[in-house]
């Protein structure tokens, strides 16, 4: 048996791959699906509680403002603050249950800009333990946001893929005609720029026999895989004017030639000096 049977194509360690990624990072985020729930349910019930008391008993009464004596702008300026939190309430549920990248961030801002209020009574020694609740949850809330399986829980990292301790990331450049192209890479820490990306479709992961780091490498469906090598072929023209194809193992792109299925007819053996797979044509089989 030759070490054909043994070798697993690219595409198969992919998906293997995204299989234990998805082990790794389904209880890390677990937690995270559970709380968030709960945490857009203790903003909900903060902001309907916070609100009839701001009305009833808290910085609008402090003022000396009252429901029955507001003037016709008045109300509209009323009106149009509560629809403001409503609607932020609305958009910070549907994006939390959509995992929107933007959900968390809008839900930072809101709770960030909510906190003012708490913290205008707490200054002016108003309601001093229920203000002071209201800001320590709100505080927790944010803490909470700013946690980073919270980060991983909306950039939906079941897809990003992780290889080792090296995280794929993606960045895109402009080429000096304009033209935008993406850019993958491994890092095993975060880097200045680029954003945890998935594998992109058509592509393996390889490692560099030097530094030991992966790296994409571009899978051809049609070609025949060995182990890191892949089959090309190129056609040669003879003296007499006719043309053959050649056949060869490559690790790496080579100048000339394209990805190439095995022929029919041929084995592949393997040279016992430089361990480089070759095609061999196979006898046949010669009657008695």
């Amino acid at each position: 048996m030759t070490k054909e049977s043994t070798q697993k194509p690219l595409s198969q360690i992919a998906s293997i791959h995204d299989l234990k990624l998805k082990k790794i990072l389904i209880g890390h985020l677990q937690n995270t699906k559970i709380l968030m729930p709960v945490v857009v349910v203790a903003i909900i019930m903060i902001q309907l509680l916070y609100n009839i008391d701001f009305v009833t008993n808290g910085l609008f009464i402090h003022y000396g403002y009252i429901l029955n004596s507001l003037s016709l702008i008045q109300y509209a300026i009323l009106i149009l603050f509560y629809i403001v939190i409503f609607a932020s309430l609305f958009v910070i549920c549907f994006g939390v249950f959509k995992k929107m990248l933007w959900a968390r961030r809008y839900a930072l801002i809101f709770v960030s800009w909510t906190l003012i209020f708490p913290l205008w009574a707490i200054l002016l020694n108003y309601y001093l333990v229920q203000n002071i609740i209201l800001a320590l949850v709100d505080l927790l809330i944010i803490a909470y946001l700013l946690y980073k399986p919270v980060k991983d829980y909306f950039l939906q990292t079941t897809d990003i893929c992780i290889y080792g301790n090296c995280v794929l990331y993606k960045k895109i450049v402009t080429l000096k005609s304009g033209r935008t192209l993406p850019i993958y890479f491994f890092s095993t820490k975060k880097p200045k720029s680029g954003v945890p990306s998935p594998l992109p479709e058509g592509y393996g992961i390889e490692i560099n026999a030097n530094s030991g780091m992966p790296y994409l490498k571009k899978l051809h469906p049609l070609a025949y895989h060995y182990g890191p090598y892949v089959l090309y072929s190129k056609c040669v023209r003879l003296r007499n004017g006719r043309r053959l194809p050649i056949y060869f193992f490559s690790r790496h792109k080579p100048k000339s030639g394209t990805p190439a299925p095995r022929p029919k007819g041929y084995s592949i053996k393997e040279n016992p000096i430089s361990h480089m797979p070759y095609l061999k044509r196979r006898q046949k089989k010669t009657k008695q």
